[in-house]
């Protein structure tokens, strides 16, 4: 078998027994080191840390069948301050006093905010390295599964540090350095402050990476994952956008493609008009941006199988449109609000919180606008068919078929049998009301 190491890309799985032993040693070693009250960390405290271990595993072992990645180079894991709350039936501050002390405690050794897109968390590796398995495709078919952790702890020395601190510090005497023996990379600590590889007062010692770098590397593992995923499982590609399904025969009546060239365009147009309310502090890599815009096809445009015009394309465009603003304006009146990443979001297989969930807001939204304009509408012709019976104002000189002829064309602009319903009633009790003095 080849040497392993945590820089070995392998196709990893976690065992949830074993990881969520490994927890409970490390806070109860903690708790011990830390007898004062204020420093434990609770049952609460313990329970928060179980879910986050729990999701946070499960992302993991999604990835297992996309791609390998070495155990230096796990991704953090992606959550939302709110989901946790609602998980764990709390409130969101309950959540983020319980995230500081695990911090404190440093079973979670960084944190990486992103806005509206969520929150990224790294978990200590030697929480996490002791349930990791390797996963071994066999030529008969099935699996098998190997403990990691011991093939990486077996040929190393692990250096206990005389402080509970691991400090550094120049040695003028010391030739170490010059006798080529090189720092351990796997080398975890043990004691209060146990680092691992995204530790904040050692990622650097650790990979030689500055946090920007750090960053871009743990992208570059998820981007990887998501890449060898689609060679791997084509069937699951999401269907190509360049070819709508227009109706064949429309399709060689538009001579050069006119008509998918423009209806491509609405795609792109809506993408770039997307990313720029809802993700605007997001890059997006060129494949990135394909596989959502792929997505958008699908899931927001239907493939284009509805048979309109060019004009009632432009027209839903602009629905469209409006919808987004919708959600910016939900997300902007709390900061607690949040919509998933993009590539989640426009899926055509999420049914619980992707875009078309807007649909109703929009259709409400619309409804109102109608029942509001309806309403000063008819306000407005009631009050004109008032002073009409008493001679006075814009149409106190005309006959009364003249005012109706007047009305009746407002009617028709706003083409509503609910508002003409109500002004014939209307009329019919002003003329009443003008013809009963006189009987």
């Amino acid at each position: 078998m080849t040497a392993v190491t945590p820089t070995t890309p392998l196709h990893l799985s976690f065992d949830f027994g074993v990881v969520f032993k490994a927890l409970k040693e490390y806070v109860d070693s903690y708790n011990k080191q830390h007898p004062d009250l204020k420093e434990k960390i609770n049952a609460s405290h313990r329970g928060t840390a179980e879910l986050i271990v729990r999701l946070y595993m499960k992302q993991l072992n999604d990835l297992t069948s996309v791609a390998p990645y070495s155990l230096s180079e796990m991704p953090a894991f992606r959550t939302y301050v709110s989901s946790l709350a609602s998980c764990k039936d709390c409130t969101t501050r309950t959540i983020y006093n319980h995230k500081e002390r695990l911090m404190k405690a440093n079973l979670i050794t960084a944190e990486n905010h992103h806005g509206g897109e969520g929150l990224d968390l790294w978990i200590n590796p030697e929480i996490m390295w002791k349930g990791a398995y390797m996963i071994t495709y066999l030529p008969e078919g099935g699996l098998q599964r190997t403990p990691v952790y011991p093939l990486i702890t077996k040929d190393r020395k692990i250096i206990q540090p005389l402080a509970h601190v691991l400090q550094e510090q120049d040695n003028i005497n010391s030739n170490v350095d010059n006798k080529g023996v090189l720092t351990d990379m796997c080398g975890l600590p043990k004691g209060e402050a146990e680092t691992g590889a995204y530790d904040k007062s050692t990622r650097k010692n650790a990979h030689d990476l500055d946090e920007k770098q750090a960053k871009e590397a743990v992208a570059t593992a998820l981007n990887a994952c998501f890449l060898k995923k689609n060679e791997a499982a084509p069937a699951r590609e999401p269907e190509k956008m360049p070819q709508p399904c227009l109706p064949e025969r429309k399709q060689e009546q538009q001579a050069g493609g006119a008509a998918r060239i423009f209806l491509l365009a609405l795609v792109q147009e809506f993408w770039a008009y997307a990313k720029a309310v809802l993700y605007p502090d997001t890059d997006y890599k060129p494949y990135e941006e394909s596989s959502i815009l792929n997505m958008i096809y699908v899931s927001v445009y239907g493939r284009f199988n509805s048979q309109k015009t060019q004009e009632e394309w432009q027209v839903y465009q602009e629905t469209l449109l409006e919808r987004v603003n919708i959600v910016r304006k939900w997300l902007d009146r709390s900061p607690d609000r949040w919509i998933p990443s993009a590539d989640f979001y426009f899926s055509p297989d999420n049914h619980k919180n992707g875009f078309d969930k807007n649909r109703i807001w929009y259709e409400r939204q619309e409804t109102l606008k109608l029942q509001v304009r309806n309403e000063l509408a008819l306000q407005k012709m009631k009050k004109e068919l008032d002073l009409h019976n008493q001679g006075k104002g814009v149409y106190g000189q005309m006959s009364r078929y003249q005012l109706f002829v007047a009305h009746k064309r407002r009617l028709d602009k706003i083409n509503d049998a609910g508002i003409r319903v109500a002004y014939e009633i209307a009329f019919r009790k002003s003329l009443n009301l003008k013809m009963k003095p006189h009987a």
